[in-house]
């Protein structure tokens, strides 16, 4: 289960959008007309009349599970798991309207909330898609639906050059970090397999603010290596190996778990997931995020520039 957010100026241009598609079925509402997309557009219009300075007041989300998840989801369920999304991502008291599609190959639907509150506060989107992928993949876990792992099994043999060394090396560094609770650790896991680390050190401090790692010859920086294996995602993942160390919290079956093939990284919501992978799994996801807020171009539904 994934979402993708997006904020707009335009109601007209986002109800259109969503009720436009084949087959569009709509599967809540709540403080608006389901009598049709006028009626709905209007109603949005007049509550945020009482925020006229907010210019941004359209929320858009599109809620998606995998293909694997498709016999579960009725929109009873699916509307069941989208108010409990909208509580646990702080959208609450408020209009909105959930729009089922069946133009893809997986099964996903489109909520259109209101930021200006029924008691004409706004809704706040301030680290909105941080907190969107761990609500995403708590619900996931919890509700045992398929969550698809960044990693994908790769045949070592069909690898040659710089792509086999990566591959080799991403290993290494995988099974390092399951036996260290520190940074002196982790790196005598690696010297001791053939692999090096440097820092790259802030100009004028002392301060690490990126890491690379030397292997057969050839030279990669964490995340080239990995997502999750940027200089801050190691450090995270090597303090929580610390702590389930110092707390005694790592049971028997969970070291089993940790020793998996990192290749076999993948969370199903059942016992089949360590919490080290789970860490590596957010660290790439936490990176893609920020790769994404660098380039600073949100893709936006057609028609939600629109100011009507």
């Amino acid at each position: 289960m994934i979402a993708k957010i997006v904020i707009g100026r335009s109601f007209g241009g986002c109800i259109r959008y969503v009720l436009g598609k084949q087959e569009a079925r709509i599967i809540y509402g709540e403080g608006i007309r389901l009598l049709g997309g006028k009626e709905i557009i209007a109603d949005f219009n007049l509550q945020r009349k009482a925020k006229p300075g907010l210019g941004k007041a359209v929320g858009h989300i599109s809620l998606n599970w995998s293909i694997r998840d498709l016999e579960k989801l009725g929109d009873e369920r699916m509307t069941s798991m989208a108010l409990e999304y909208l509580d646990r991502m702080k959208i609450s008291g408020t209009q909105v309207l959930m729009v089922r599609h069946f133009d893809s190959g997986h099964p996903h639907i489109h909520i259109v909330y209101n930021r200006v509150g029924n008691l004409g506060r706004t809704i706040p989107d301030s680290n909105q898609r941080r907190r969107n992928i761990e609500v995403c993949r708590k619900l996931s876990l919890e509700h045992g639906f398929y969550i698809a792992g960044r990693s994908r099994s790769v045949k070592i043999d069909n690898l040659n050059g710089p792509d086999r060394v990566r591959h080799e090396l991403r290993q290494i560094i995988s099974e390092a970090l399951r036996g260290s609770g520190s940074w002196d650790g982790f790196e005598k896991s690696l010297n001791k397999k053939g692999a090096r680390l440097l820092f790259k050190i802030r100009s004028g401090t002392d301060i690490a603010e990126g890491i690379s790692f030397n292997y057969r010859e050839c030279s990669f920086s964490g995340s080239e290596v990995d997502r999750a294996f940027s200089y801050a995602g190691l450090d995270r993942a090597i303090s929580q190996v610390a702590e389930f160390h110092a707390k005694g919290r790592v049971s028997h079956k969970q070291k089993n778990e940790t020793e998996r093939c990192p290749d076999q990284i993948r969370a199903a919501g059942g016992d089949n997931t360590g919490p080290l992978e789970l860490l590596l799994e957010k660290n790439r996801e936490e990176q893609e995020v920020s790769e994404t807020f660098r380039k600073r171009n949100r893709t936006k539904w057609p028609d939600q520039g629109l100011n009507h």
